[in-house]
């Protein structure tokens, strides 16, 4: 009966595939190719080898069914051991960069170095996949108690891939911080020709462009960045597949129709990565929960002291909300101006933002835990009353699913109470 039914989650994904579920990413649609993908051609993440390759390997993940075998506990260490090797090899990459970024420095040891590190990620290749299949297992375990399985399985099934991410050019308006546009670059693309690409797309389409780092992207299966946070590795996995449910909902399949849509969308995506990650880390590795942050000690700061602490979101908020009324004003100029010696106090205070722009706003203000730059956007602060109001997650879910528009949620906030009963 076992076998049965992981063959019928492995047909399930086929399936999925089949029918296009990430066909957006991978051919897109040749009558609306954005411009903005036209000028970064040739640096363009390859999605149809990346997927072909991952489908190959969650195929046979599926049908061996190892991780099945293994024991809770045994389970939960492989996941841990794994994620401690991530962090060693991180921590030699970075050793390896210092040493080749700086002329004056000692490189005897960078051989010792390389060996180390392809040695390391030799043996995390063994365990990528096992790792990758326990925690698609845990995190549907939580989201089945939650109330979204049907009949004993998670559709879509939860299926995640542990790689090196695409880097995402977002493109907005001058004239107003909303994106219009995006391209995905090639993982580990130079910054001087990230730049020329920025450059070059601001001047021929008279738009603002920047291209920042994705923790994850809903790929089917999805991309999840490799880092060794297990607590933000789940929480990616959970935020992921929401994306993969909503995408045949309104709010998902709406998406790149409406900016309001996508920042409704990917603060609802948030919403769940949270509470499920964090049932998940409560469940499986409890050792790993946050400690709760004592406020009896963390309001004793006296106010001088407080007064010299830089605090990023509300300098970011600052930021946002002039920014907003400079443009709304018309003069674009003299935002972009405004952004730019914002972006040089945050870089001397020790905050390494590349760029404040429209497009920087437009990404992160979209993420209900972005609250500086969000500013004063009211769509994130509605999608959060709204599953304040919500009897579950699974009612939350399953009512926004079919909102895409502020004004339909607010419409809904005058209501007593949200239940998808």
């Amino acid at each position: 009966m076992k076998y049965s039914k992981d063959k019928l989650r492995l047909w399930i994904l086929i399936a999925l595939i089949a029918i296009g579920l990430p066909s957006a990413y991978l051919w897109g649609d040749p009558e609306t190719e954005p411009d903005a993908s036209e000028i970064v051609a040739g640096h363009h993440f390859a999605y149809l080898p990346w997927s072909a390759s991952a489908l190959q390997a969650k195929g046979k993940a599926f049908a061996s069914g190892d991780h099945k075998l293994l024991a809770p506990a045994d389970a939960n260490a492989i996941v841990k051991a794994y994620f401690v090797q991530v962090a060693e090899a991180q921590t030699i990459e970075r050793d390896i960069q210092r040493l080749i970024s700086d002329p004056n420095a000692d490189q005897a040891t960078l051989p010792e170095l390389n060996a180390a590190l392809e040695e390391k990620r030799a043996t995390m290749l063994t365990q990528k996949g096992l790792v990758e299949a326990i925690l698609q297992d845990q995190v549907s375990t939580i989201l089945a108690e939650e109330g979204f399985g049907v009949l004993d399985y998670i559709v879509p099934p939860v299926a995640a891939s542990i790689t090196a991410l695409p880097e995402r050019m977002i493109v907005s308006s001058r004239d107003k911080i909303q994106q219009i546009d995006m391209a995905d670059l090639a993982p580990n693309t130079p910054l001087t020709t990230i730049e020329d690409l920025e450059a070059t797309v601001d001047a021929e389409l008279d738009v603002a462009s920047l291209v920042v780092p994705l923790g994850g992207l809903s790929l089917y299966p999805a991309m999840v960045y490799e880092t060794g946070n297990l607590n933000y590795t789940v929480n990616v996995i959970a935020h992921e597949w929401a994306h993969h449910y909503l995408m045949v909902r309104p709010l998902g399949y709406e998406y790149f129709n409406n900016p309001q849509t996508q920042v409704i969308n990917e603060t609802t995506a948030s919403v769940l990565g949270d509470e499920i990650g964090a049932k998940v880390i409560e469940r499986f590795y409890p050792e790993l929960v946050p400690k709760p942050v004592d406020q009896a000690q963390s309001n004793v700061a006296t106010p001088a002291a407080d007064a010299d602490v830089f605090d990023f979101h509300k300098e970011m908020g600052i930021t946002r909300v002039k920014a907003d009324a400079l443009l709304a004003e018309g003069k674009i100029e003299e935002a972009e101006a405004y952004m730019n010696e914002r972006q040089a106090l945050f870089f001397e205070e020790g905050y390494l933002i590349r760029k404040i722009n429209q497009a920087y706003f437009a990404f992160y203000g979209a993420y209900a835990d972005q609250a500086g730059a969000r500013g004063e956007d009211p769509i994130g602060p509605a999608v959060l009353r709204f599953r304040e109001q919500s009897d579950s997650l699974h009612a939350f879910i399953t009512e926004i699913s079919w909102l895409t528009t502020l004004e339909e949620i607010e419409a809904l906030l005058e209501e007593p109470s949200v239940s998808a009963e």
